[in-house]
């Protein structure tokens, strides 16, 4: 009815993208995005806010392929475009910001990661409160960030209070929740082996709780 260019047509292509994408097709699922974002451009423009939710559905699967590049670009043009609309604390600019950081966590950049979750995670705080597991969720992420920069005893107060509240189960809280145990483990098995070279970080604890 509405053929190939129409927005509606682009909304429905990106719900299928998410679908696919949660499905694990991140190939099927990076194409329909990719798709969907030349319909948008040439409807809306190239300067639209609306194409950032686009941007942000495209680098998910992005990131599951590696294709670290890419969604570094796709984020940092989504916050580019939000930013001036929704403001630089709104909870989309927080989300933008979060997802961001996860893809420099995949690269193992925590000194880059770790300033955008701490914005990310004021914002949050400010937003939902401290029970909220969107906040526990970024807790975590910072967790895993400290980790990678050594400052295990911050990192083991964020992860263990992300744990406090994140529940089990099928959905994404559940799967943030599965990441969070799988964290502390990388965190107690770093912070043992530093403290096993004789090189932990000055100031901290020379292990992990509840031995230190």
């Amino acid at each position: 009815m509405l053929g190939d260019n129409h927005p509606n047509v682009s909304s429905g292509m990106s719900n299928l993208g998410l679908v696919l994408a949660d499905k694990g097709d991140y190939v099927a699922a990076a194409a329909l995005f990719r798709e969907a974002l030349v319909i948008r451009r040439r409807a809306m423009g190239p300067h639209n806010p609306a194409l950032a939710v686009t941007l942000n559905n495209l680098a998910y699967p992005l990131r599951e392929l590696r294709q670290y590049d890419g969604a570094i670009g796709a984020l940092e043009e989504a916050l580019e475009l939000s930013i001036p609309s929704d403001g630089d604390e709104s909870p989309t600019v927080a989300n933008y910001r979060g997802n961001l950081a996860r893809v420099y966590l995949a690269t193992r950049d925590a000194v880059r990661a770790e300033p955008l979750l701490r914005r990310s995670l004021a914002t949050r705080l400010r937003t939902y409160g401290d029970n909220d597991w969107r906040v526990a969720m970024t807790k975590s992420l910072l967790g895993s960030a400290l980790t990678m920069l050594a400052r295990f005893p911050e990192a083991e107060s964020l992860l263990l209070d992300a744990k406090r509240v994140l529940k089990p189960g099928p959905d994404r809280e559940g799967r943030e929740a599965q990441a969070t145990l799988n964290r502390l483990q990388t965190l107690y098995d770093t912070w043992r082996r530093s403290a096993a070279s004789g090189s932990p970080k000055p100031g901290s604890c020379s292990g992990p709780s509840p031995d230190c």
